[in-house]
């Protein structure tokens, strides 16, 4: 390349669509083989927060843009247990609730206030008291203490208890319909972005248009959880 174009900047317009699609390619691929854990591979020994970050941003760091407003800070996750969008941390250790719901609620930020997310929380809040013998703080009820009584239960199959607690448990309940859902969203989004860009190469008008009804369509959707979460507003206090 001449020093004069590098001089006069021609080097910056080389490299930044280059580096926009180098980033733009990571995102697909991060949607097309993005497999959130399943709920009984999430950590249930307690993790303290900077594992809990560490933990959160190899799950989902790749959906969001480089130094953008996707990073993941121990003051958002305080700021979430504050809207009481997720339990309090036991002696500072975070189990499986807090986890499967901080998964969620860093991709639904972009979407939902923390004010909503509360009122999308709060039936697996009430209901999560006591759920299979865990508090809200994700402790055992009466560990330190066991009945007498509780050695004579049979001990049932590893597949009945799962499938028992995806019933009862509501936190299982809204992580896999979660879990599902991004799992589809993320294909079809990957799906549309890649097929347009094989009929226009990157930089091409395509892109513009496809940008637009991509924010639409999350505009309206966002609008529309937004009045269904109003109607359950009430039922959440």
């Amino acid at each position: 390349m001449d020093p004069k174009d590098v001089r006069n900047g021609d080097v910056n317009k080389v490299t930044q669509p280059n580096k926009a699609m180098d980033g733009l390619e990571s995102f697909l691929s991060a949607l097309e083989s993005n497999n959130p854990p399943e709920w009984d591979a999430l950590p249930d020994l307690g993790l303290y927060m900077d594992q809990v970050i560490n933990y959160l941003e190899r799950q989902i760091g790749l959906l969001f843009p480089p130094n953008r407003e996707g990073a993941i800070t121990s003051s958002m996750i305080n700021n979430y247990v504050k809207a009481n969008v997720i339990p309090r941390a036991r002696s500072k250790k975070y189990g499986q609730e807090h986890i499967a719901l901080l998964l969620a609620a860093f991709v639904l930020k972009k979407a939902l206030t923390t004010q909503d997310m509360g009122i999308l929380l709060a039936e697996n809040a009430s209901r999560g008291e006591n759920v299979n013998g865990k508090d809200m703080d994700g402790t055992r009820s009466g560990s330190s203490s066991k009945s007498a009584d509780s050695a004579k239960i049979p001990e049932r199959s590893k597949s009945t208890r799962s499938a028992d607690s995806a019933i009862e448990d509501p936190y299982r309940s809204f992580y896999e319909h979660y879990r599902s859902t991004l799992l589809e969203c993320g294909k079809t989004v990957a799906q549309e972005i890649r097929a347009t860009l094989e009929e226009e190469p990157f930089g091409g008008d395509s892109l513009r248009p496809l940008a637009l009804k991509l924010a639409v369509e999350a505009s309206i959707r966002s609008l529309a959880a937004e009045m269904l979460l109003t109607l359950l507003e009430p039922m959440a206090h």
